[in-house]
């Protein structure tokens, strides 16, 4: 690009008229143009949001995704970014239960945000939820200790997951073979409450519990939703 500027100050000795230099309108139209489009983009900029723009850069740099694409991609960009920062290599060799789970896409929808406190709270009861989640496969309950155990070949353990309120557990679980039965839940660990929950955790009713045990009625293919509180 020409630039006006410089050949209109070269070709003006001192003293000459302005009207003498035929590069002045030149330079003038051209230092228009250039200021035009600063304001232009200075504006574009005082409309967006300076930190979403550092994140569409840092977005497009860390995947190779053109810039223009990621504007128009921005929240699939995000999304393809969090799973890909879930370590599912490391989750299989150290929860193998909740590495499982996550397969399921209602238990991935509702736990996604917590799989940090999950993953902590199977390091922490450890073999009592890996046997509750069915991870052994022998059935029964198991002869040394678990934080929860469930007796009845029927009856799956669907999910344990901290409550959303951080008030106790939640534990799903259906009768799987189409039978009115009865299943028997111990938690080792004590009990304070047990009540029965909609899939949003919502409270319904109170459920009877012995210190550690917790008999409950299912019918064929229901689904039920418990809250338990530790002692």
């Amino acid at each position: 690009m020409t630039d006006y500027l410089s050949l209109a100050q070269a070709r003006a000795p001192r003293g000459t008229e302005e009207q003498d230099n035929p590069y002045l309108p030149l330079a003038q139209q051209q230092q228009n143009l250039q200021q035009n489009r600063a304001r232009t983009v200075l504006e574009s900029a005082l409309r967006d949001d300076p930190d979403l723009a550092a994140e569409r850069l840092r977005v497009s740099q860390t995947s190779g995704v053109p810039l223009r694409v990621v504007e128009r991609n921005l929240d699939e960009l995000r999304v393809k970014e969090r799973a890909r920062a879930i370590d599912l290599v490391s989750m299989a060799q150290d929860s193998p239960v909740l590495y499982r789970q996550i397969t399921d896409p209602t238990f991935a929808t509702t736990s996604v945000d917590d799989l940090g406190t999950l993953k902590n709270l199977e390091r922490s009861i450890g073999k009592g939820v890996r046997y509750a989640m069915g991870a052994d496969g022998k059935g029964g309950l198991p002869s040394e200790g678990s934080f929860i155990g469930l007796e009845d070949d029927g009856v799956v353990l669907e999910a344990v997951k901290p409550a959303e309120d951080g008030n106790g557990i939640i534990i799903r679980f259906y009768e799987s073979h189409g039978e009115m039965t009865g299943a028997t839940i111990s938690c080792e660990c004590g009990l304070a409450s047990v009540s029965e929950c909609n899939f949003m955790e919502e409270y319904q009713k109170d459920v009877p519990f012995s210190e550690v045990v917790i008999d409950v009625a299912l019918k064929p293919f229901e689904i039920k939703t418990l809250r338990l509180v530790p002692a």
